[in-house]
Parts: C-alpha cells; structure tokens; sequence
C-alpha cells in the first residue's frame, strides 16, 4: 500500500520522462564509478600518495604496491594491493551490469523489453551486491579512515561512498516507478514479440508484391 502511494506520487511524471532521468542517473554512477576507479589519489601518507593499486606521487613514485620493499605481511602497502585488486573486479562486475541496466532502458524508451522480469531483478541486485562487496571489502583489508591516522583514504573511496548512496536510492526509485500492473505490462513488447511482428509484416508485404501468375 506505501508502495502504490508512493507509486502515485512518482508518476506525476509520465514514463517515458522517467526513462530519460534514469539515463541520466545512470550515466552519473558510470561516471562516478569511472572516476573512482581511476582516481589518482585513492590513499595519501606523510610524504606520498597513491591510486588503487600504485603510488603516484612523493616517494616510491610510479611503483606499484606490490614492488615496495615490506618488512611484514602486515606492511600497509600489501594490504593496499590486496584490497586494491578485490575493489577492481567487482567494481567492474558492478559496472557491468549497470551497462545491461541502462541498455534496458535506452529499449525501454522505444517500447521494448530486452530482459524478461527475473533477470532484471537479478541484475539490479548484482549491481548493489558487486559494487557494496568491493567497497566493503576494501574499507575491511585496510581499515584506512578519511581523518585520522597516518595513512587516509582520499578522493576515490569518497567517490564509491557517493555511488554507495545513489546507487541503492536509485534503484528503489526504479523498482517503484516501473512497477507495471499486468494490465500495463501486455502494452510493452519483448524483442521476441517485435521479431515475429516484423516477419509477420514482411511476410504480408512480400505476397502483396508478388504477381498472380494463375492467368
């Protein structure tokens, strides 16, 4: 019932207005999923700063994490290329299904369905699983803060931490708002439907153009 109402509410816009704002929402978390990815300051120490997996700045410039000398396998550095390599594949598995999500909608604005409902929901939900993994699981090895201690995560944490809040939000919105009645779903075609139409269509066409040969 909250759901409905809330329904009600969204669609003072029509759909096909709400297909147009989550492209743009979408392109905005590709952005800001890109732009964390490849930050050039993910982490910054007394004398040194560095990306997801290589110092860019200060001392050890241009090495990457695994190349600096450690004296135990605790050495901040390790734990950055471990967390570093675990934050780099599920942020690409998230990125791409966020890639099938917005193909959907880009078809949706056509009036088509790509996906059948299930693989939707499945989608969507790697979307949030893959990238909160990674994040989760890069904050987790290690346990770097954005104020305190001497060495601070930096720009591309915050830009997962902003894709962390946009991305669940955007996706509620989303569930809501295309929440169909089956009244309304039987008005928008699949790409299988629109296939058999248009064989059914060149079909009509080609006996049309042929001439009657009976005479």
């Amino acid at each position: 019932m909250i759901i409905e109402k809330a329904r009600q509410k969204l669609l003072i816009l029509s759909i096909s207005i709400w297909n147009y704002i989550f492209i743009v929402i979408n392109l905005l978390i590709l952005c800001l999923m890109l732009g964390s990815l490849l930050s050039q300051e993910w982490v910054s120490g007394q004398d040194w700063y560095g990306g997801i997996l290589r110092v860019n700045g200060g001392t050890y410039s241009g090495k990457h994490y695994s190349s600096i000398p450690c004296e135990n396998s605790n050495c901040i550095f390790n734990l950055l290329e471990t967390a570093g390599i675990i934050m780099i594949v599920f942020e690409l598995l998230s990125l791409l299904c966020l890639l099938v999500w917005l193909t959907e909608i880009v078809y949706h604005t056509k009036g088509m369905n790509v996906l059948k409902l299930w693989i939707r929901y499945l989608i969507l939900s790697g979307i949030l699983i893959f990238h909160f993994v990674g994040i989760i699981t890069w904050g987790a090895v290690t346990k770097l803060k954005f104020n305190s201690g001497e060495v601070r995560s930096k720009t591309g944490p915050a830009l997962s931490v902003a894709v962390s809040v946009i991305l669940p939000v955007s996706i509620g919105v989303y569930l809501i708002v295309f929440k169909h009645p089956k009244s309304e779903k039987e008005h928008i075609p699949s790409m299988d439907s629109v296939r058999i139409e248009q064989r059914h269509s060149w079909g009509n066409v080609k006996s049309v153009e042929e001439p009657d040969n009976r005479n």
